[in-house]
């Protein structure tokens, strides 16, 4: 899905929305509000334009005015056009999964479980690649109860942060990650992360990333995407309330199984 910078009057009028349970679009943005009038999705969906890859909060974006939410549609569609990734299966590789992933211990306290999410109802109706990346973004996000995220994956020039989602992580958008990154370097050997910015210099890596207006989180986690055993991309995920349980995280590892599934079966890794 190549995209070039676009001026405003070239930009159509087409937007996504999603619930981390179901989604919608393309539609228009006015179309897109009644639909969530009419609880279609929920009220608490997060949207995108058409040439976004940034998911921003529905409140958000609705209670601009015409002419700022105009504004914005071109400057994130500007910063998104830095985001591209190349061919999948041309940048996937082997990875070396450990006898266990590095997980922090698992916090006593219950978690607060979300909807029931079925990842693959989710995605069977997306048909492009990009688009479906930013899909197990959201949805991976909602069912950990992430408020934060970000998916990384490999442009022509290396790593780079590929799609990104809540408040102030669209900065990130298009930047490079050092080859020697630990949440990189981790994800590429199939290692899952889950714990505190304090526990290391990956959990550390990650924070810093998604500390979103300044606020650190308290929990950060990361879940490698891999197809066939190759190693593809990588999603990170923070929250400031507390730190992930394993189940959140293994939940997250089911969305991006049905990625996987879904890019397998429309031969996106050949």
């Amino acid at each position: 899905m190549q995209r070039e910078p676009r001026t405003e009057s070239a930009l159509p009028d087409r937007w996504f929305a999603t619930d981390g349970v179901s989604s919608l679009g393309p539609l228009s943005f006015d179309a897109l509000v009644r639909s969530v009038a009419r609880a279609e999705i929920s009220e608490v969906c997060l949207v995108r334009h058409a040439y976004w890859n940034t998911w921003q909060p529905m409140d958000d974006v609705r209670k601009l005015s015409e002419a700022s939410r105009n504004e914005r549609v071109v400057w994130l569609a500007e910063a998104s056009a830095h985001a591209e990734l190349g061919p999948t299966g041309s940048q996937s590789r082997p990875i070396c999964r450990p006898p266990e992933p590095v997980r922090s211990p698992t916090p006593a306290h219950p978690s607060v479980r979300p909807a029931a999410v079925d990842p693959a109802g989710v995605m069977a109706t997306v048909d492009d690649r990009d688009a479906l990346l930013m899909l197990a973004l959201s949805t991976a996000t909602a069912t950990a109860t992430a408020q934060s995220g970000l998916l990384v994956g490999m442009g022509s020039s290396g790593p780079l942060v590929f799609c990104t989602l809540g408040s102030g992580c669209e900065r990130l958008l298009g930047k490079p990650l050092a080859l020697t990154d630990p949440s990189l370097l981790a994800a590429e050997r199939g290692v899952v992360v889950v714990g505190e910015p304090a526990t290391g210099d990956t959990t550390s890596a990650i924070a810093s990333r998604l500390a979103g207006n300044g606020r650190a989180p308290r929990g950060v986690a990361m879940v490698p995407l891999v197809v066939d055993g190759m190693f593809v991309a990588a999603v990170e995920l923070a929250r400031a309330g507390r730190p992930f349980r394993a189940c959140e995280i293994a939940r997250v590892e089911e969305v991006l199984e049905a990625f996987a599934a879904r890019a397998v079966v429309m031969g996106w890794l050949e």
